[in-house]
């Protein structure tokens, strides 16, 4: 189905105990779930809510999610997708280098995806508000046209591999991975083109983001750009521009590749010298007062009422 993995996306090669289906976390059955070309959703009774072209996570899973239909949106209303991965490579291919011939034997590659596209006719697909963790690769976006955004990846040994182009991937939390993101090769005749890496924050990645160095591919120095809008990196050490949330100097990806214009902080975190408590303050410091009048209200008036009560007797 994909003879261009041998080139260099045949990242990661399992062990032969770990099978494509049914593997076990703990007393829990991990499964893959697809979703068809006709739109329907095996197996029947798998946790996804189906509006028109938009498929929703009802809960959390322990599976793959196989997508085989074009043009839609997989929403993980804030569900987790989890796999069996435990930070073990032993056995593993070296990302990047293929696999030697001799072991490949034209067989499938019996790795963990967490979000995986069938074909690569499979295409203009939006994958949102999902965490992915614990697989080998947790999404594998090798087709074109497709938007990740305000998703979380962690856990993984990849946590994005990425192989074609028109692709975006934008406001993702991209965290506690060997890998971040890792472009492998498609098609070593036709580089990459407008892919879209801003808005997201890399954090305590091993290794941020790096890159096929396969020999066939002819443009393996930067076989894509980061765009400039930016995004957060865990191990950058630069600072502020003044009165800015920018860095003053641009991050290098791998050591060559510029983002210029790099976030200084996480959405949860503050400017230095902002309380992080400021909200807080501010509804103390209006309701106080306001709870503080009722309270005398309700004093007078129950002491009224007592005053009536005595008079009555």
């Amino acid at each position: 189905m994909r003879n261009s993995l041998t080139l260099c996306a045949a990242v990661l090669l399992l062990s032969s105990a770990l099978l494509s289906i049914g593997f076990v976390k703990g007393d829990v059955t991990e499964f893959i779930v697809t979703i068809q070309p006709d739109g329907s959703v095996t197996p029947t009774g798998a946790p996804i809510l189906i509006e028109g072209n938009t498929y929703t996570l009802t809960e959390n899973l322990y599976a793959s999610i196989e997508i085989d239909k074009s043009g839609i949106t997989l929403d993980g209303a804030g569900h987790s997708l989890q796999g069996t991965f435990n930070g073990n490579t032993t056995g593993l291919w070296i990302i990047g280098s293929g696999i030697p011939a001799a072991d490949w034997n034209g067989s499938q590659v019996p790795w963990t995806i967490g979000v995986d596209i069938a074909e690569s006719n499979i295409a203009n697909l939006t994958i949102k508000n999902i965490k992915v963790e614990d697989f080998n690769i947790g999404m594998y976006i090798w087709t074109q046209n497709n938007t990740i955004t305000k998703s979380t990846i962690e856990g993984s040994d990849v946590g994005l591999l990425v192989a074609n182009s028109q692709n975006s991937f934008t406001q993702n939390y991209i965290e506690n991975n060997t890998y971040g993101i890792f472009v492998g090769i498609g098609n070593p005749t036709n580089p990459y083109s407008n892919i879209t890496i801003d808005s997201n924050y890399f954090v305590d990645n091993v290794n941020q983001v790096n890159g096929c160095h396969c020999p066939a591919s002819l443009n393996e120095t930067n076989p894509w750009g980061i765009n400039v809008d930016g995004n957060y990196w865990s191990d950058y050490n630069g600072t502020a521009k003044n009165g800015s949330d920018v860095g003053e100097t641009p991050y290098l990806v791998n050591g060559t590749i510029p983002d210029n214009h790099p976030l200084m902080y996480l959405p949860s975190a503050q400017a230095p010298g902002t309380s992080i408590n400021s909200n807080i303050e501010i509804l103390l410091a209006i309701g106080l007062p306001i709870i503080f009048i009722i309270g005398i209200i309700a004093f007078k008036k129950r002491k009224n009422r007592l005053q009536k009560t005595e008079k009555t007797r």
